[in-house]
């Protein structure tokens, strides 16, 4: 793999890495990704963001509180790397990045309103 590629792939691989938890999640500690995990009453399902929805079944404002604040720190981190990659790649000078940027742009764009829809929905379902 080319050295800039190399790079790219060393930054993805830490975004991955950011949505982990060494210590797992509140509730099954067995399992450590802070975006998804198999539901707990189907493992044949998955579910998003495990620790905050056990946190507001739980019914705790302190634990969700833990929750949102351990799912932020990813994000901000995961955001640092993906602009090293778009870096890395634009340094690559590979023919491709143009296309690779103008489509990472649109899933920020894209994934920006999910995560604003996303918290508006954690915080309307967390009032009582």
């Amino acid at each position: 793999m080319p050295v800039g590629l190399q790079c790219v792939d060393d930054h993805l691989l830490r975004v991955e890495r950011a949505f982990t938890r060494p210590r797992g999640l509140s509730e099954r500690p067995w399992f450590n990704n802070l975006v998804y995990a198999p539901s707990d009453s189907n493992l044949y399902a998955a579910e998003l963001l495990p620790g905050v929805l056990g946190a507001m079944r739980g019914g705790s404002e302190g634990v969700l509180a833990v929750e949102l604040d351990d799912l932020a720190t990813p994000i901000r981190a995961a955001t640092v790397e993906l602009v090293a990659a778009s870096v890395s790649l634009r340094a690559a000078g590979d023919s491709r990045v143009a296309a690779i940027l103008r489509t990472d742009r649109q899933l920020r764009a894209i994934s920006a309103l999910r995560l604003v829809d996303d918290a508006h929905c954690i915080s309307f379902l967390a009032e009582p």
